[in-house]
């Protein structure tokens, strides 16, 4: 009788997911808004990840980065254009190194705004 019923419980626990009730319950309307919230801030925080990916091996390539003396880094702007800017160590006006204009996903622009091999808009 037990192998029966262990019998029975796997089968039912086998069952292909369309012959079980798979609806998923609905989301409330802030459930939905802060999915959208979730999902928009995820795809900025991936933008961002590939600008300072794609701009620190532009920049590494057209100069010494540690010769550089920078003090940091930030990307900032929307989605679909972002822009990565190095700047130097002076805490009370920073000033920026190196900057990178990404578009859809491309680096579309660099340049240094320090002497050095490269100091043109254009790559």
């Amino acid at each position: 009788m037990r192998l029966i019923l262990a019998t029975a419980m796997i089968a039912l626990a086998c069952t292909p997911g369309a012959a079980r009730d798979s609806t998923p319950p609905a989301m409330t309307e802030a459930e939905a808004a802060a999915t959208k919230q979730a999902a928009e801030r995820g795809m900025l925080m991936y933008a961002y990840d590939q600008a300072a990916w794609h701009g620190i091996d532009d920049l590494r390539a057209k100069t010494d980065i540690a010769k550089l003396g920078t003090g940091g880094w930030i990307v900032d702007g929307p989605v679909q254009a972002p822009q990565l800017v190095f700047f130097d160590k002076d805490a009370a006006a920073p000033h920026a190194l190196y900057v990178a204009d990404f578009r859809d996903g491309r680096l579309v622009a660099s340049h240094l705004t320090v002497p050095g091999p490269d100091t043109g808009r254009n790559r």
